[in-house]
């Protein structure tokens, strides 16, 4: 992890010191698939599986470099809201114009989920864990300072993002569940306006 964020910082600062650049804000509405394995306890049971549709928001900054007249390097740290969805993600993404408005992207997130939950306690809580991201997607610029994108993103591993703990009654006996939620994939809306150029 140290390694990537070292690398990380090393393309942005030197881009930043070889292209023109430029600096927005970003609102990214999210709809993700929520998937979770439902375990029983005390008895070691069958665990049940389910998946559904969910939302969140993320509002962050964008770093845009120029690196060529086509091609383009961003940054962008955001902070996701969600119930259990949430936390800090930093993503780079590059970009190549196909024509002056349109453009495709591609590169990878990195979500550091349960940073700065409120969900913390003996029913509910979002896990402290990492899970990477691949991102492609595409991009229309309404003019050269308001983007819109769209991002389809295929996590790299199935850690949890937050775990439910339920207290369940039945005839014969009386047990308790925890579901362990993680993401199967995530789509990102994106609408900016880069205010800054350096």
């Amino acid at each position: 992890m140290k390694s990537f964020l070292a690398i990380l910082f090393f393309i942005i600062s030197y881009q930043f010191t070889t292209a023109q650049s430029s600096m927005g804000f970003r609102v990214e509405p999210i709809v993700y698939s929520a998937n979770y394995e439902k375990i029983y306890s005390p008895m070691i049971m069958n665990t049940d599986e389910f998946s559904a549709t969910k939302v969140a928001i993320g509002i962050g900054l964008s770093y845009t470099n120029n690196v060529t007249e086509t091609i383009s390097l961003s940054f962008k740290p955001t902070y996701i809201f969600g119930e259990l969805f949430c936390g800090i993600n930093l993503g780079l993404i590059a970009s190549y114009d196909i024509s002056e408005k349109v453009y495709l992207l591609g590169g990878t997130n990195l979500l550091f989920s349960g940073i700065g939950s409120t969900a913390s306690g003996r029913f509910i809580s979002a896990e402290k864990n990492t899970i990477p991201f691949i991102a492609f997607g595409a991009g229309y610029k309404v003019s050269p300072n308001v983007p819109f994108e769209i991002q389809f993103n295929i996590p790299l591993n199935d850690n949890s993002y937050g775990n439910v703990w339920q207290y369940e009654a039945s005839v014969n006996n009386s047990v308790t569940s925890t579901k362990f939620y993680n993401v199967q994939w995530m789509i990102k809306l994106s609408a900016g306006l880069d205010f800054l150029e350096i």
